[in-house]
């Protein structure tokens, strides 16, 4: 009989173990992918010089991806260059435990 009860104890916490893991894993996964389309988008803007059709394209993608992303494009003097930043909110949700933050990522654009 005691072994029935620590074998079915075992397997219970083994249980709680891996829900609780993949909790984490989940959330860990819902970073990495804001911080890759973080770099996607600075990449893309960057690569086509700063044009507005691209900095419209990357706004909507986000939107879509649900992420706020906001830009500050600015152009040195009368030149042709430019340069930014951008900040992107996306949210970062643990169910299991009730957690849910708006997390924030900045990165220049050159």
């Amino acid at each position: 009989m005691e072994t029935i009860i620590k074998g079915f104890l075992s397997t219970f916490f083994s249980v709680i173990l891996v829900v609780i893991g993949m909790q984490f894993l989940i959330a860990s996964l819902q970073a990495y992918r804001a911080q890759n389309f973080m770099a996607e988008v600075t990449e893309r803007i960057s690569a086509s010089h700063f044009s507005r059709g691209v900095i419209e394209a990357c706004k909507k993608d986000a939107g879509k991806a649900g992420y706020d992303l906001m830009l500050d494009i600015q152009q040195r003097g009368n030149s042709n260059i430019f340069y930014g930043s951008a900040v992107m909110e996306y949210d970062y949700k643990m169910p299991l435990f009730g957690i849910s933050k708006r997390h924030q990522l900045e990165a220049d654009i050159r």
